[in-house]
């Protein structure tokens, strides 16, 4: 996995766990990408659908929250990695 690289990763970091499409900033770091701004978030980045694989509809890339995920999460049946299209900055 690289810098730029688009994942779909099954975590247990939202209630309910599900699965969330995140873009890699660094080992082991990543921004989630979400439907909506979160509000009182700084750094809430417009993403048009199709601008990067795996990104189907107009969303927002959170740069204000960096995360990092379990190895198993990564690893998981379900998650998969993509190389993104274009770079990314905030």
């Amino acid at each position: 996995m690289t810098v730029g690289d688009v994942l779909r990763i099954s975590t247990v970091l939202t209630k309910p766990p599900k699965p969330k499409i995140v873009l890699c900033v660094g080992v082991d770091l990543f921004l989630w990408f979400n439907t909506d701004a979160r509000r009182g978030r700084p750094a809430q980045m417009p993403v048009s659908r199709n601008e990067a694989p795996g990104i189907t509809r107009d969303c927002f890339l959170d740069c204000g929250r960096v995360t990092s995920f379990f190895p198993n999460e990564i690893a998981a049946p379900g998650s998969k990695t993509e190389r993104a299209m274009r770079s990314c900055s905030a």
